[in-house]
């Protein structure tokens, strides 16, 4: 399958790609910032704008943001106690459950989101 980019973001260190899959409705994303590296794909585009809203959001509100169903689980943004996380998760049932979390600091969130609004905006272009 081939991919073309779309749009593209940056802020302070963090890097969006908004790709997209030739043939297809459906869109990658990469996300670079620190020690963070996380690509997805099959995403519709409407996904990346409501994940741009969801970074927005006043970081005292609790809340979940479902990105996608990859890794075998969930990946998920999580906004807890003023600390936003990127969590992979999987609940196997009665077994020990699966867990990836990666906690942002306010800044890196604040770079994050400006760099998906950028690319966004790109892919709107």
């Amino acid at each position: 399958m081939n991919f073309g980019v779309l749009g593209v973001g940056s802020e302070n260190g963090w890097q969006v790609d908004i790709l997209v899959m030739e043939g297809r409705d459906l869109y990658g994303v990469t996300i670079r910032g620190g020690r963070c590296l996380l690509q997805v794909g099959d995403l519709a585009f409407h996904r990346l704008k409501q994940l741009q809203q969801f970074l927005e959001v006043d970081p005292e509100e609790e809340s979940i943001f479902l990105l996608h169903g990859a890794f075998g689980g969930k990946l998920e943004l999580v906004q807890h106690e003023e600390q936003m996380s990127l969590r992979v998760s999987r609940d196997p049932g009665d077994t020990y459950p699966n867990l990836l979390e990666v906690t942002l600091s306010p800044e890196d969130r604040a770079a994050l989101a400006a760099a998906l609004q950028q690319a966004v905006e790109d892919a709107e272009s």
